[in-house]
């Protein structure tokens, strides 16, 4: 649409995805749509990455009078680009590295929101996109994991950050999965060439296309509360409090206590792992998406098979708690031992059963 023509009260958000990913980006537009206000207009816009008909009919199902939802076909941005420079590692896929064309796709816009699918959206993001960035290229947030992790090492991996993405120090990095746009600027300054030219001399970036961002953009980027990107995996250390300075621990701890945006970072996801912090919540708005017994299904292909499964058999897993808790109360010895243990057993699966079925 012509910015001359769209309403001002329009928010343009954008996600990037292939197939695989589809029912989590489904899960998040989901979140994304329960937290709007009806008298904004908010166009989604999907850069697909080999999303099937299937899947992008399951989301399209998800518009509503002021959501829009555009897929965007990736591949005529991709002709004259040689893709083996997109260095991959770890979990991630090539579709990350899809943002370096945003300048060029969304020609029409001076600004708009990106962020990552493996979230959920706990606040309307006309907040998020009303931040004013100034002359910057983007709002982020500081990447709270990275500043702990520097600490907790000894901060022996500060050199990568400050001479190999030149940045003036580690604490500066910042994570991508919600970046404030200001596509002006970034079309102006020839964005997407700086960004192919900075991944051509890295060759093999730590966190991909995130640290060419950074490398490229540095200094000209506003940071944000990290309430907008919560990053749940340092909810996962155990030493988090020991390693992180102020006042990161204050922003961290912020953000975790009223998330307007958590961003489930890392390998470890909630549909693989329900017993996980916040995962319950995902789940929450999972079971009101189309998605919903496809992603059961995969979690019946994968490790936790046995978690889900205590899902659908809370009932009985109840019932046999109860049996073993009177038991480990009248045997004695050995026997009271094995009753106790199996007592502790079921209240776990109990318990996280419970976190996925709360409402």
């Amino acid at each position: 649409m012509d910015k001359k023509m769209r309403p001002k009260n329009t928010i343009p958000v954008v996600f990037s995805s292939d197939d695989n990913y589809a029912p989590y980006l489904g899960v998040c537009i989901k979140s994304l749509i329960g937290h709007s206000t009806p008298f904004n207009n908010y166009e989604i816009f999907i850069i697909d990455g080999g999303i099937s008909k299937n899947h992008k009919n399951q989301i399209s199902s998800m518009e509503i009078k002021n959501i829009s939802i555009k897929f965007i076909d990736i591949k005529p941005f991709l002709e004259n680009i040689d893709l083996s420079i997109f260095s991959l590692n770890s979990h991630f896929t090539i579709n990350t590295y899809y943002r370096f064309f945003m300048p060029k796709i969304f020609s029409n816009y001076d600004k708009l929101i990106y962020l990552d699918c493996d979230m959920l959206i706990l606040k309307d993001v006309k907040e998020l996109f009303d931040i004013d960035i100034d002359d910057n290229y983007l709002g982020v947030t500081r990447d709270i994991y990275v500043i702990y992790s520097a600490a907790k090492n000894n901060f022996t991996q500060s050199d990568y950050y400050c001479k190999i993405l030149g940045l003036k120090k580690h604490e500066n990095y910042f994570n991508a999965g919600c970046m404030i746009c200001n596509m002006k600027k970034m079309r102006e300054d020839n964005l997407t060439e700086k960004l192919i030219k900075k991944l051509c001399e890295i060759k093999k970036p730590k966190f991909v296309d995130q640290c060419i961002l950074n490398a490229v953009c540095h200094g000209q980027v506003k940071y944000i509360q990290n309430n907008w990107n919560y990053t749940w995996h340092l909810s996962l250390t155990k030493d988090c409090s020991t390693y992180l300075p102020s006042p990161y621990m204050e922003y961290y701890l912020s953000a975790e206590t009223e998330p307007y945006i958590i961003h489930f970072t890392s390998g470890k996801k909630p549909w693989t792992d329900i017993s996980l912090p916040k995962s319950y919540i995902w789940w929450q708005y999972a079971r009101n998406t189309p998605f919903y017994e496809e992603i059961l299904y995969k979690n019946f292909q994968q490790q936790n098979i046995d978690q889900v499964k205590d899902v659908i058999n809370y009932n009985k897993n109840r019932l046999k708690y109860w049996r073993y808790k009177i038991l480990s109360k009248i045997t004695f010895g050995k026997i009271r031992k094995k009753y106790k243990e199996k007592k502790k057993t079921f209240k776990n699966k109990l318990y996280h059963a419970g976190e996925f079925l709360k409402q």
